[in-house]
């Protein structure tokens, strides 16, 4: 702790500068100084009119500014991006759940900081969502997947949701649904003489605490440098569910002129994760829940852990050629080492014993250019990368070589207001090729009104995990093909006024040969194809009353699934009936545009659960990863849950920001996730303060 009070203590140091002055003196024989000056060639004033004429025919200096990469959404689209004031103004513990609070998103919240609860976007989760940061894969090559725990929420700023039938269309694989985090630009050139420093911090109950530290600066002429630092801990609320995480990124930009910059970026991740499992439920009905402590409560993992280091390399070469052309060349790396522990201490003869390491490493090129005119606009990608897997299970340098070339092409008609466009994707990865392709248009009726339509089909690769356990013998599955089908739909209408907006999306999803890791009766463990209809629909509302706004989200989903033998059990990630976000706020800007506010009651509900599902304490890949831990498979239902928080967010001319929230207000019992208590009513209190800026 004093190593971090000795660290914000320097990045709270006032900056100085320091200008020389010059000291002019006054001759005071005017005319004796008119003579000299005009014999010496200068006009009255005492300016060289030689000299003047000299500097007129030098070039004048460029304004240097830096080239910003392109974002995957055109604004011109119909999309939804959540900006930086929606971030910021959103009380948050880690970046899932702005998303799942601004978007047609379900979090399968475990309910205490740091335990890998899922996101669903579009109904996709685990295995079927790609994470991109500034148009760049982070999923672990071996998972497909990504814990939004190792994200640096706040240099980001603003988070793209791809549309659903666009969402394969980015990354090194063919995923489900994409979402995209934007890095913020905090240095500007123009103020290189300067600096930009920003400081949160949070603090709540069970010892939960969270700091982040940014500071960005002009290092050297036309260098300059962006860091930060956070860190996060909780104690045990449960036993064996403590966390801690600490990140560290380090950015440089160099510009040498408008049309060419270099940026280099290093990402370092160190955490380590207890996975008590959940709730024993069964053993918590014989005793009494409210004389005993949560910390008392029966878990199912005592000895559970995981240790998660990563480190990341971006080197990025950004080009803009002209007005209209755009793009960057990007080498980049990630190494990742997962170590996975049960009962490590334990007799190596035990069967719960686990010591498991997983390395990943992965190199990789990426080509992005986009072309925008007056009547269309064209974005191309391709990326090359090779993965080298390190594996307890299937052993050392497992190598996984992927190719892929994207392309969407835009077209503006009608003075934009009609925009049609094509897009495909052609993937090459172990050893075979998969295939994208798709159209959307989006009609502006007016400034008020915006309909959209498209459609997709595309081909997924099974995975490292799948293709590895049937080593390439697609006989072992009966009646399935070698990829998954996807079949994508989505429409949708918005509509703004003056003092509402509103947006509804429905979205369709047909999925065959999806392959899912079942029990049959026999007790053996096989792969079985799954088709899969999804029907989905999210509303979305904001309506401002005088002072008061309300906001809404509402989710809606209906899954159908069909199984090649109805006697197997099968394993589904469960979607509720529904989910709402929303609130109603008190909003102004008082004491002579001092502060601005952000005050009400912010309201949740989760809908009704029921299927079947598994002991999840990663996600389900660890089941298939893992081959002495598969979990019991059961039935869950779970009821409708309400829960209500006093929210208060206060930005005090624009450089301190207030954080107040009282949350669980009722005081509800309740699960999202079977097992996984979700918080009781507390109190949680933070500040942002910007310096030095």
């Amino acid at each position: 702790m004093n190593r971090l009070i000795l660290i914000f203590s320097l990045l709270c140091l006032p900056a100085f500068q320091i200008k020389a002055q010059t000291d002019t003196s006054i001759n005071k024989d005017t005319k004796k100084t008119e003579f000299n000056n005009l014999q010496a060639g200068k006009d009255s004033t005492g300016i060289d009119s030689t000299r003047a004429i000299a500097d007129s025919l030098k070039p004048k200096s460029v304004r240097l500014i830096p080239i910003q990469l392109s974002t995957l959404n055109n604004a011109n689209e119909f999309n939804h991006t959540v900006n930086k004031d929606e971030i910021e103004f959103t009380e948050y513990r880690n970046i899932a759940d702005v998303i799942s609070y601004y978007s047609p998103a379900f979090l399968r919240n475990l309910g205490t900081l740091g335990q890998p609860s899922e996101l669903m976007i579009y109904g996709a989760g685990y295995d079927q969502l790609s994470y991109l940061k500034d148009g760049l894969l982070i999923n672990n090559r071996l998972t497909n997947s990504f814990d939004l725990n190792n994200i640096q929420s706040e240099s980001i700023d603003s988070i793209e949701i791809i549309p659903s039938i666009r969402g394969f269309l980015y990354g090194s694989t063919n995923n489900l649904s994409s979402v995209n985090f934007i890095s913020k630009e905090n240095f500007s050139i123009e103020n290189k003489k300067g600096a930009y420093s920003r400081l949160r911090y949070y603090q709540s109950a069970d010892e939960e605490a969270f700091i982040d530290a940014i500071f960005s600066t002009g290092i050297y002429k036309n260098l300059t440098g962006h860091f930060e630092i956070t860190n996060a801990t909780i104690s045990n609320r449960f036993q064996n569910s403590e966390y801690g995480s600490w990140q560290g990124n380090a950015s440089l930009r160099y510009i040498f002129s408008n049309s060419f910059n270099i940026v280099a970026n290093y990402n370092y991740i160190n955490s380590q994760t207890h996975l008590f499992g959940g709730i024993d439920v069964d053993s918590l009905s014989k005793i009494n829940e409210e004389e005993t402590s949560e910390y008392r409560f029966p878990v199912n993992s005592l000895y559970r852990y995981y240790k998660n280091t990563e480190r990341n390399i971006d080197l990025r070469l950004l080009h803009k050629l002209s007005g209209s052309l755009t793009g960057d060349a990007t080498f980049y790396s990630r190494y990742n080492f997962l170590e996975y522990r049960n009962d490590e201490f334990a007799s190596p003869s035990s069967t719960d014993r686990i010591v498991y390491n997983n390395k990943t490493k992965v190199y990789g090129f990426a080509l992005t250019e986009n072309y925008n005119a007056d009547f269309l606009s064209l974005y191309f990608n391709s990326v090359y990368e090779r993965s080298v897997l390190d594996t307890y299970y299937w052993g050392s340098d497992q190598k996984i070589n992927s190719f892929s070339v994207a392309s969407r092409l835009n077209l503006f008609l009608a003075d934009s207001s009609l925009i049609p466009s094509v897009f495909g994707k052609y993937l090459y990865q172990y050893s075979k090729s998969y295939f994208g392709f798709g159209g959307d248009a989006t009609y502006k009726f007016s400034n008020n009104v915006t309909l959209y339509a498209g459609v997709s089909y595309f081909e997924k690769p099974f995975g490292f995990i799948t293709e590895r356990n049937i080593n390439g013998d697609y006989s072992l599955i009966p009646n399935a093909g070698s990829s998954i089908k996807t079949t994508s739909v989505e429409a949708g209408l918005k509509l703004f006024q003056q003092t509402f907006s509103g947006v509804i999306n429905i979205f369709y999803r047909n999925t065959e040969d999806e392959l899912h890791l079942t029990t049959a009766e026999t007790g053996y463990k096989l792969y079985v194809p799954i088709d899969k209809k999804l029907i989905g629909a999210n509303l979305g509302l904001n309506y401002q009353l005088w002072r008061f706004n309300i906001e809404s989200s509402l989710s809606g989903y209906y899954m159908k699934n069909k199984m090649v033998s109805s006697s197997i059990n099968q394993r589904i990630y469960l979607l509720p009936e529904y989910t709402f976000n929303g609130g109603i706020y008190y909003k102004d800007i008082l004491f002579s545009n001092n502060l601005n506010l952000k005050t009400g009651i912010r309201v949740s509900s989760v809908g009704f659960q029921q299927g079947y599902a598994g002991e999840l304490d990663k996600s389900d890949l660890w089941e298939q990863i893992n081959e002495k831990r598969y979990g019991t498979q059961y039935n869950v239902t779970l009821h409708p849950s309400l829960t209500l928080d006093f929210i208060l967010i206060g930005e005090i001319q624009k450089r301190a920001t207030i954080y107040f929230s009282f949350e669980n207000l009722l005081d509800k019992k309740y699960f999202i996730v079977e097992g996984y208590y979700m918080p009781p009513r507390y109190i949680k209190l933070g500040v942002a303060w910007q310096f030095l800026n």
